[in-house]
């Protein structure tokens, strides 16, 4: 049984105009910007469904702000089984309970003082890579786990069972070095977005405009093409052959 997965994550389009809502998002290769919330396939890199995100409404925070963006774009397949992946910005305990209620399960990375999660998470001491606690309450399971730093990971998806991953020494060979099943799962299927954002940046069609919603537009158009490309590439009825009748991969 094939087991959907749905990576959500924020994109940028890059816009150095004067905006109301343009963002500042350091740790992106383009970090000014429109911001676009995504939801992927970890695959391929199919863009499932976006939202534009136009800041603070009446110059208020919006409350709450990653676990909406969340069940807005899941809100299509919802009680479904799918499987959400996202980072810290989206995670908590409040959501992926949510997320349970209606049928789908959840992992991602958490920040370790959210409301809902064990006490003094932060203070937990592990020396060595690989070292790691697994806490469970009902459905909600958290790790904390050593690899070059800690990291948390809440997950609804996952019991307290362990898996390994390799990792490369000063030396450099490579180790097998132990990890909680939500860090496999994390790291397998976290980045769809990403893989979108790299297939739309090989060969965009972004040109410089003074106007905003013109780079919004080219950014839909890319999102266009590379989505039909990746439905074309993978529908038995469009397969490229040889004229040795061998299977030629279309390429992008």
């Amino acid at each position: 049984m094939h087991i959907e997965k749905s990576p959500i994550n924020e994109a940028m389009i890059g816009f150095s105009g004067r905006l109301g809502f343009k963002q500042y998002v350091p740790l992106k290769p383009t970090k000014r910007g429109i911001k676009v919330w995504v939801r992927a396939d970890p695959y391929n890199g199919f863009m499932n469904d976006f939202q534009v995100y136009t800041g603070k409404e009446r110059n208020l925070p919006e409350a709450n702000l990653g676990g909406r963006v969340v069940l807005d774009l899941m809100e299509p397949v919802l009680n479904l089984g799918h499987h959400v992946y996202c980072d810290s910005f989206f995670s908590s305990p409040d959501l992926f309970l949510k997320l349970w209620d209606k049928g789908t399960v959840a992992c991602g990375t958490v920040k370790p003082n959210r409301k809902g999660l064990p006490k003094d998470l932060d203070k937990i001491k592990l020396k060595n890579q690989g070292d790691h606690v697994i806490k469970q309450k009902a459905n909600l399971v958290v790790s904390v786990w050593r690899d070059k730093r800690k990291l948390t990971i809440l997950s609804t998806n996952t019991n307290q069972g362990n898996e390994e991953v390799q990792r490369k020494q000063k030396d450099g060979t490579l180790k097998n070095v132990t990890c909680p099943k939500s860090v496999k799962l994390y790291n397998s299927y976290m980045n769809g977005v990403d893989h979108a954002d790299q297939l739309r940046s090989t060969y965009n069609i972004a040109r410089k405009s003074l106007k905003w919603w013109k780079y919004l537009f080219l950014f839909l158009f890319d999102v266009c093409i590379v989505n039909s490309y990746i439905l074309m590439r993978e529908s038995p009825n469009h397969c490229l052959r040889t004229r040795n009748n061998k299977v030629r991969t279309r390429t992008h």
